[in-house]
């Protein structure tokens, strides 16, 4: 597959603790009720906590190291959600997802060749047998199912580039443009001593970054004169979007990550290529700015790429908010609740590559 990897998710795992399990009979039950104008399908409880194993368990080995034995039900957001809430959420819609484009898959004339088949057969094969049975009895995976996860992403991934391929995503030069300035903020607010204590700036400092800043503005070479200083140099590159942004959040932020008000931004706006900016002072500081270029070759492309792939996912997200909208679904909460990510997973993500183009 071009750009995407059909198995990223499957893995081998150490399963050291139980988690929810079910009987075969459980895991037939209808989880999702699909009716798509009559036509009736589901997705089981079985494929769906599968789906979810799997998801819990790439996040288990990969961010729980960090974010602690409580992360499943902590609030990284601050938006009263906790993460198994939310990560629950996006699996629901990844299944929806999956599911109308593997529906709709022969409207873009997708399938999967024989040889695709027998890579993802073959894929699933070794999935099975590299686990133990404790670990894939634990985990809920079967054949079929891991079949079915890789065939389904298999054409899901196919139908999303012929979806994108349709999008109308053309970008000028003159849309992508980005300008590329070097900017030097002296923080008139605090500063960090010798011993690494953040403290207040004196107004011996305040004077000593005047002197700089004045000295930095009128200079012929604004490199070697920030050098000499001992200054810090960061770089900002915006164009029209990045104006946008600014201007709606006040501000906008350098490679540094310094925040530079959009008044300010105007003002750089302005400048000629190569020119400097006379000591622009603000309640937090003071801030000389230099414009490098009036049109950067490397963030133009950087930029324009990004712009043309945006175009396309916004087409391709509203193609499939269109499918999903013609489908009623209806959601077993009380099976769907049952899924818990509160047991842990751990191991090491053994990767199986099965790529189908």
């Amino acid at each position: 597959m071009n750009r995407r990897k059909v198995v990223s998710l499957l893995m081998c795992l150490c399963l050291t603790a139980p988690v929810l399990t079910g009987c075969a009979a459980t895991d037939n039950l209808t989880l999702l009720k699909i009716n798509d104008n009559g036509d009736v399908d589901k997705v089981t409880y079985g494929y769906g906590k599968f789906n979810a194993r799997l998801t819990q368990a790439l996040y288990d080995v990969t961010y729980q190291g960090y974010m602690g034995d409580d992360m499943w039900q902590s609030d990284p957001s601050n938006m009263g959600t906790t993460m198994e809430e939310s990560v629950k959420k996006t699996i629901l819609s990844n299944m929806k997802e999956q599911y109308v484009l593997v529906k709709h898959a022969s409207d873009y004339d997708v399938k999967l060749s024989k040889k695709d088949k027998q890579k993802i057969e073959k894929a699933a094969k070794k999935f099975m047998k590299a686990n133990s049975k404790k670990a894939i009895k634990e985990l809920g995976a079967t054949e079929e199912y891991t079949i079915k996860y890789l065939s389904d992403k298999a054409i899901s991934d196919k139908v999303r580039d012929k979806i994108e391929e349709k999008a109308k995503a053309d970008v000028t030069d003159a849309e992508a443009n980005q300008k590329k300035a070097s900017v030097v903020f002296f923080n008139n607010i605090s500063k960090t001593d010798a011993n690494g204590n953040n403290v207040a700036v004196t107004s011996e400092d305040t004077a000593k970054f005047k002197e700089q800043a004045e000295k930095l503005s009128q200079a012929a070479d604004f490199s070697a004169t920030a050098k000499e200083l001992g200054l810090n140099v960061g770089t900002l590159t915006y164009g029209k979007e990045e104006m946008k942004s600014a201007k709606k959040s006040n501000s906008i932020s350098d490679s540094l990550s310094q925040s530079i008000p959009y008044d300010v931004l105007q003002n750089v706006d302005k400048l000629a290529e190569g020119e400097t900016s006379k000591v622009i002072e603000k309640d937090q500081g003071f801030f000389v700015i230099r414009m490098d270029s009036l049109s950067d070759k490397e963030a133009t492309e950087t930029a324009k790429a990004n712009m043309i792939q945006k175009k396309k996912t916004d087409y391709y997200q509203n193609q499939v908010a269109k499918f999903e909208a013609k489908i009623a679904w209806k959601l077993n909460g009380v099976l769907w609740n049952r899924i818990r990510f509160i047991d842990t997973f751990k191991g090491t993500l053994n990767s199986i590559d099965s790529k189908t183009k």
